[in-house]
C-alpha cells in the first residue's frame, strides 16, 4: 500500500504492507531492541546493523522460522520513531544467518518524529510506554474473549517482561535471550514442537517437557491437563 501526501506543493510517498489475520491469530512478539542489543535512546541512531547483533543470538532466524512455520504470526516491535521504519525494515528484510532470513511480520513503531519520541522518553524514561499503546491498539481489534498473544522474547533485565505480563502473555512464554536466565536459540529451538505446537497438536500446558526442567525442584504440580 502506498501512501502521498502534499507537503509545501512536494509530493511525498510512503509505502507500507497490509496484512490480515484470522481472528484466531497467534502472535510471537519479537523486540527488535532485543536483537539490536540497544535501548531506547539508541533508537535515534541510524539504522539497524547485523555487525551489532547481540552476542549469543546463533540460529534465531531459523528459529524464528520454525515458529512461523507452526502456525505463529511474528509480530515486531521496536522503541524507534516513525522516521526509522525503513532502516528498521530494511533489517527484517535483509538479516540473514546461514542463507536462513527472519520471517515477514508487521512492525510496530513510535508514531512520533525523532525529537518529539526522544523527548518522550527523557520525560517518562520508559522505552515501553510507545510498545504497550500499541499492542493494546492491536488487541482491540480482536475479540474481547481471547487474547492474540502467545509469546515473547526480549532481554531478561528490560522493560517488556512486564510490559509482555501486563499485556497477559504467559510468564513460561516470555523468553529470554540475553542475560543471566536466558535459554539460546539452540536449546529453543530443541523443543520447539513443544513450546509453539501446531494448531490441533494435544499437549498439557501445564506439564511438559519445558515445564518440566524450568520448574523450581520442590515446586508441585497440581492439576489435569
Amino acid at each position: 500500500v502506498e501512501f502521498s501526501v502534499n507537503l509545501g506543493g512536494k509530493s511525498v510517498s510512503l509505502e507500507s504492507e497490509l496484512y490480515l489475520y484470522k481472528e484466531t491469530a497467534k502472535f510471537v512478539v519479537v523486540s527488535l531492541d532485543t536483537l539490536k542489543g540497544s535501548n531506547g535512546v539508541g533508537g535515534l541512531l541510524p539504522g539497524f546493523g547485523q555487525s551489532e547483533l547481540s552476542p549469543g543470538f546463533t540460529g534465531v532466524s531459523n528459529l524464528f522460522k520454525k515458529i512461523s512455520r507452526n502456525g505463529y504470526e511474528i509480530l515486531y516491535v521496536a522503541d524507534r520513531a516513525i522516521r526509522q521504519s525503513q532502516s528498521s525494515k530494511a533489517f527484517i528484510r535483509e538479516f540473514a544467518q546461514d542463507g536462513v532470513r527472519l520471517p515477514a511480520g508487521p512492525l510496530l513503531l513510535s508514531p512520533n518524529r525523532s525529537m518529539a519520541h526522544l523527548a518522550n522518553q527523557l520525560l517518562f524514561k520508559s522505552t515501553s510506554q510507545v510498545k504497550e499503546a500499541s499492542l493494546r491498539s492491536l488487541t482491540s481489534i480482536f475479540p474481547k474473549s481471547r487474547n492474540p498473544f502467545y509469546a515473547a522474547f526480549c532481554k531478561h533485565d528490560s522493560e517488556d517482561v512486564n510490559l509482555y505480563l501486563d499485556i497477559s502473555v504467559s510468564k513460561s512464554r516470555i523468553f529470554h535471550l540475553e542475560g543471566e536466565k536466558s535459554m539460546s536459540c539452540i536449546e529453543i529451538m530443541e523443543m520447539v514442537h513443544s513450546l509453539f505446537p501446531q494448531p490441533g497438536a494435544r499437549l498439557c500446558g501445564k506439564f511438559n517437557h519445558f515445564q518440566y526442567w524450568s520448574m523450581p525442584y520442590k515446586q508441585e504440580i497440581s492439576g489435569r491437563c
